[in-house]
């Protein structure tokens, strides 16, 4: 999990936490997990989240939960989902910005490149280009993407 759009504050916590509870919730209805174990991954997440104190806490905390709690696998997957699509978002806004400068054919290139980049790390490094390139229009994308999934 990439950390570019990941802002530690209170909400984050809860989010992660209740990411938690959601996927121990679901297996249990599904009777892939016995109330006892639920409890117990739940308490651990509860009593946990709170000793997180920045961002690349959050995502250790993420990745320490689901090795002690292999059932927690999909967590990540939760994560990821989204920052691929906060990733789509901030490439769109860039190919906006370069649509309304009349460069089509440049538009056009990077949304090409944009769709064949599917995986975390194809993503990423279409981002670091992207900042390389764009800085402005990049950092304000992201800033943009940023506020709003804060909200």
């Amino acid at each position: 999990m990439s950390s570019l759009f990941f802002k530690l504050n209170p909400l984050s916590k809860l989010k992660i936490y209740t990411a938690v509870r959601e996927i121990v919730l679901s297996k249990m209805n599904r009777d892939e997990m016995t109330a006892q174990k639920a409890e117990e991954i739940i308490t651990y997440a509860k009593t946990n989240i709170v000793n997180v104190k920045s961002a690349e806490m959050g995502i250790k905390f993420c990745e320490d939960v689901m090795k002690k709690y292999p059932e927690l696998q999909m967590l990540m997957q939760k994560f990821e989902k989204r920052s691929l699509e906060q990733y789509d978002r901030v490439i769109t806004m860039i190919i906006d910005g370069i649509m309304e400068k009349n460069a089509v054919d440049e538009a056009d290139g990077l949304l090409k490149v944009m769709e064949k980049s599917t995986t975390q790390t194809e993503k990423e490094n279409l981002m670091k280009s992207l900042k390389a390139k764009y800085p402005q229009a990049f950092e304000d994308a992201v800033a943009e993407v940023s506020h709003h999934s804060q909200q």
